[in-house]
């Protein structure tokens, strides 16, 4: 506050000028008491300036150099206590930096005016062509708002409130309460060696090394989720949440970089959501929703106009969303945990079910929703699937077992993005399971006893179908036992019936709780953005009750028993076929990799043995409770 400033002493104004200092008007220069003018060497002041106190030491790589101004042009600007400011090669114009940050070797830090530092910023993700899934960008944007907004976008939630137009409002309301004709450098930050540096917030703590150029962004950063941008980087209008990072001659356009998500290697975004812990090496990426855990190491890899969630894309991935000469109009869902091999191509529209691998061209135009754990096969406008077989693979078992591991974020930074489970056995994959299982019976009823089944594009062999209404069944009881806090007190009547679900890039809950949410915006109940992150924290906190309720509901007391019972031959088959997966990479292998995959092995088994301890311990207690 100006009050905690007093003007500059005659003295103090001597000792600048003989350190090299001009100033448009001494007048305007106020300082804090306590100010000495020794680290003040070569500076041109012009406007309002305040000065703080420059008493401590910055240890910058080992080296410990005194705080201070030196070496800059400052027009209207805040330096606060104890900031390194050096070496700017033009000006600081209109910006507040706060103190103990280190800001050296800068070509220029200015407002161009009011701004909301990329907040509000507007981008059409999936569908390039048309604002069906545009949505403005802001702080606390999270893959479940998005997905919200796909919902209704596609007709799949019947409300009387536009919910767009009511989050875009929530939005205004963050945008107003940002907007400023003044920058901001945060605590402690440190901003070095960066060429142009135009309407940036940049938030405590935060690093910016050897960057190319910002212009218009939000670096949300904070002590225990610092924002890191370096390398040769160029962001402009990007929302970076807490501990991101975006390096090494990234260019990130029109997008949002979520919490400890990971852009690097000359990797090229544009009109894209990249949500918590996804990672961005290498390739391109345009008009795509990446929810949590998205990853793309290579070159040549092109993702566009779809949305994933836990996926991981194979070298060579491409993906065309022209479909014929109407521009980019198409866009295509990959559910959780998909995978696609290397040089897979897919033509959107087209819809991949959970935990699938995709290889070849996929240009058929499929909806595979009904059918998780398939590997999808393109073959001259058809593709061939094989339900149910990446369910008991190695790389499915990896996979689930890392994602948490992952996690970099710290709960005390406040998550936006929330994971139910990660299980890749949760009441919204298992509704699939049974719809394909259902799909599958219907075919094998219909079509009778051939040697191929077709469902449009589809094609199916008769191996295949019968195999995967047999895995679709047993990974179904596997499920049930699993879910062991859902048997723990077996209630014959349930207390709520769930039948829809759906999966919000890592939040599963039932369709009933996304409708409610739809009446509490219809009753206006909802004011900010902040609100609806309550939401999605509540969801998450209530999944295991849900997943309780679900299984009471689905499964009579009877089915329980016999998944508890057929548990110990299901859990065999299924690390039988883990090991038979391992046998056929090691025959592929040398003998080195046989010495490593068995420590998998080992680890299979200690597993596997645990399981079935846990199972009859289960049993034991069910039919205890049941006497």
């Amino acid at each position: 506050m100006t009050s905690d400033y007093r003007k500059l002493t005659e003295r103090e104004i001597e000792v600048l000028r003989l350190q090299g200092c001009t100033a448009e008007s001494w007048e305007r220069i106020l300082v804090k008491e306590g100010f000495s003018p020794d680290n003040i060497a070569h500076v041109r002041f012009y406007g309002n300036i305040r000065l703080g106190i420059y008493d401590k030491l910055h240890d910058y790589g080992g080296i410990k150099r005194k705080a201070g101004v030196r070496n800059a042009e400052l027009h209207d600007v805040t330096v606060g206590d104890n900031v390194l400011l050096e070496n700017i090669g033009s000006y600081i114009s209109a910006y507040d930096i706060a103190d103990e940050a280190y800001v050296s070797d800068v070509g220029y830090i200015s407002m161009t005016g009011a701004s909301s530092f990329g907040i509000g910023t507007r981008v059409a993700v999936l569908c390039e062509g048309t604002e069906m899934f545009e949505l403005p960008l802001h702080d606390k944007l999270t893959g479940h708002e998005f997905y919200f907004r796909y919902m209704y976008a596609e007709g799949r939630i019947d409300s009387a409130c536009n919910i767009p137009v009511y989050i875009d409002r929530l939005v205004e309301n963050r945008v107003a309460a940002v907007t400023s004709d003044r920058g901001y450098i945060g605590k402690a930050s440190t901003v070095v060696h960066t060429r142009m540096i135009e309407d940036v917030w940049i938030g405590d703590e935060a690093e910016v090394r050897g960057a190319e150029a910002l212009r218009n962004c939000f670096l949300c950063s904070a002590s225990v989720g610092k924002v890191r941008v370096g390398a040769g980087a160029i962001c402009r209008n990007v929302v970076i949440q807490a501990g991101a990072d975006v390096y090494d001659e990234a260019k990130v356009t029109d997008c949002l970089v979520g919490q400890c998500v990971h852009i690097g290697k000359g990797f090229s975004a544009e009109s894209s959501l990249f949500f918590a812990n996804s990672y961005m090496d290498n390739g391109e990426a345009c008009a795509i929703c990446a929810g949590p855990y998205t990853v793309s190491h290579h070159k040549a890899t092109l993702l566009i106009g779809g949305m994933f969630s836990f996926m991981n894309a194979g070298s060579g991935t491409n993906m065309s969303n022209h479909m014929y000469k109407l521009g980019p109009l198409h866009y295509g869902v990959m559910k959780r945990g998909c995978k696609t091999a290397s040089d897979a191509h897919l033509v959107w529209p087209a819809r991949i079910g959970a935990f699938s691998m995709v290889m070849g061209k996929v240009d058929a135009h499929v909806d595979l929703d009904a059918y998780p754990f398939s590997y999808v096969f393109g073959n001259d406008r058809s593709v061939q699937l094989v339900p149910g077989v990446n369910f008991a693979s190695v790389g499915t078992y990896r996979d689930v077992r890392k994602w948490e591991a992952r996690d970099k974020r710290k709960p005390c930074d406040g998550m936006l993005d929330y994971i139910s489970t990660y299980s890749e056995l949760n009441p919204y994959i298992i509704s699939k399971i049974v719809k394909g299982r259902k799909r599958l019976e219907m075919l094998r009823r219909s079509q009778g006893d051939c040697n191929e089944y077709r469902d449009g594009n589809i094609v199916i062999s008769r191996k295949a179908l019968e195999r995967g209404i047999c895995l679709y069944n047993k990974i179904e009881q596997l499920y049930v036992v699993l879910s062991a806090v859902a048997l723990s007190g077996f209630k014959k009547v349930p207390e709520k019936k769930y039948t829809e679900w759906v999966d919000m890039l890592g939040l599963i809950v039932p369709q009933e709780y996304v409708m409610n949410l739809c009446h509490d915006m219809e009753e206006e109940k909802i004011i900010s953005v902040d609100d609806l992150c309550v939401y999605w924290k509540k969801w998450k906190e209530d999944y295991p009750l849900l997943l309780k309720q679900t299984i009471e509901c689905h499964y009579t007391l009877d089915r329980v028993v016999e998944a508890l019972m057929n548990y110990e031959s299901n859990i065999h088959c299924y690390y039988e076929a883990l090991y038979a997966d391992i046998r056929k990479e090691e025959e592929l292998g040398d003998a080195s990799l046989s010495r490593i995959s068995s420590g998998f092995v080992e680890m299979l088994q200690h597993d596997c043995d645990e399981q079935l301890k846990k199972a009859k311990e289960r049993l034991s207690s069910l039919l205890k409770e049941l006497k």
